[in-house]
C-alpha cells in the first residue's frame, strides 16, 4: 500500500493537469510568432515586417478591398490576411512607430506642423490613413517612413513633437525659430486651397510621397482608362508603369508576439529600400 501522502499527490496530479490545454497554448504561442499586424488598403503589394527579432520582406497575396488594420499570417516570404485587427492590437502596433504632428487637409492628406516633421522626411502634403477630424485641425500621427497613420488628438502642442524621444540635436528655441515652423499653419491652408482647386493633386501627392521615399523623380502621370500611367526615373533609369491605384505599395508590419529587439530604423530602411520594387516589376512600354 502507498503512503497516504503519496496517494494524495497522485490523485491531485491526475485531476489538475490538462495537457490538451497546455499544448493548445504552446501551439498558439508558436503560431503568433508567424503573425503580424499591418495597415492595408488597395494597392499594397509588400509588407516590411519585424518578426522574431529581425526585419523581413513579405509578399502580400491580396490586399483587402476595405482599408484598415489587419492580422496577417505568414509562411516564408508570403503573407495573407487572416482577420481585421482588434483595437488593442492596433494601439500596440502604432506605439512602435515614431510620432509626428500634422495639420489635416481634405481627402486623406496631412501637412507637417513643424520643422520637427520635416526632419523626419515629411516635407509636403502626405497621405494620412484612417484620419478623423476637420480640415486644418492639428492631430497626432505615426510615420513609418512612407505612410502617415492617424493616432488621435494632439497631446503636446510643442513643435518638438516628441521627435526621436527628445534626441534631436536642435533645442526647443531653435525649432521654434526654424523655417517651416512659424508659417506651418499658413502653408497648410495654402496646401488645402490647392487640393480643393485641383483634385488631381491628390494623385500627384500620393505618387510623389512614394517616389520621394525611394529617392526617385516623377516624370509624368496620366489616366489610362481606369488605371494610372506613371513615368519615373531613378539613377538615370526611366520606368513606365500602369497602376490600379495611386498608393504606397509597401507598408510596415510588426509581429506583436515577436517584437523582441525591435529596431524602427532597420525596419524603415527595409521599407524604403523596397518601396519601388512593385513599380519596377510592372514596367510597360511607353
Amino acid at each position: 500500500m502507498l503512503p497516504r501522502v503519496l496517494r494524495y499527490n497522485v490523485t491531485m496530479f491526475d485531476e489538475s493537469l490538462d495537457l490538451s490545454g497546455v499544448l493548445h497554448q504552446l501551439k498558439r504561442a508558436d503560431e503568433s510568432l508567424t503573425e503580424c499586424i499591418a495597415p492595408l488598403w488597395p494597392g499594397v503589394a509588400l509588407v516590411a515586417a519585424w518578426m522574431e527579432g529581425k526585419p523581413r520582406l513579405l509578399h502580400l497575396d491580396a490586399a483587402p478591398a476595405e482599408p484598415g488594420y489587419y492580422l496577417l499570417g505568414t509562411e516564408e516570404s508570403q503573407a495573407r490576411v487572416v482577420r481585421p485587427a482588434e483595437h488593442e492590437e492596433i494601439v500596440r502596433f502604432r506605439k512602435f512607430l515614431p510620432r509626428a504632428t500634422v495639420y489635416l487637409l481634405d481627402d486623406g492628406f496631412a501637412f507637417p506642423a513643424s520643422f520637427a516633421e520635416r526632419l523626419q522626411g515629411i516635407t509636403a502634403p502626405r497621405p494620412i490613413h484612417f484620419a478623423e477630424g476637420e480640415p486644418l485641425g492639428k492631430v497626432q500621427a505615426r510615420f513609418d517612413g512612407v505612410n502617415l497613420y492617424y493616432d488621435g488628438s494632439v497631446e503636446d502642442a510643442s513643435p518638438l513633437g516628441n521627435l526621436f524621444s527628445g534626441s534631436s540635436i536642435f533645442s526647443g528655441g531653435e525649432l521654434l525659430n526654424a523655417p517651416g515652423t512659424e508659417t506651418a499653419e499658413d502653408d497648410a491652408r495654402a496646401a488645402l486651397d490647392s487640393l480643393q482647386a485641383d483634385p488631381d493633386l491628390c494623385i500627384a501627392y500620393t505618387l510623389q510621397a512614394v517616389l520621394d521615399a525611394g529617392h526617385a523623380e516623377l516624370l509624368a502621370w496620366s489616366r489610362d482608362d481606369s488605371r494610372i500611367r506613371l513615368s519615373w526615373q531613378r539613377a538615370g533609369v526611366e520606368h513606365t508603369v500602369l497602376l490600379d491605384a495611386a498608393a504606397a505599395p509597401v507598408v510596415m508590419g510588426i509581429s506583436l508576439a515577436g517584437a523582441r529587439g525591435f529596431d524602427a530604423g532597420k525596419l524603415t530602411r527595409l521599407l524604403v529600400e523596397h518601396v519601388l520594387d512593385p513599380w519596377r516589376s510592372s514596367d510597360v512600354r511607353a
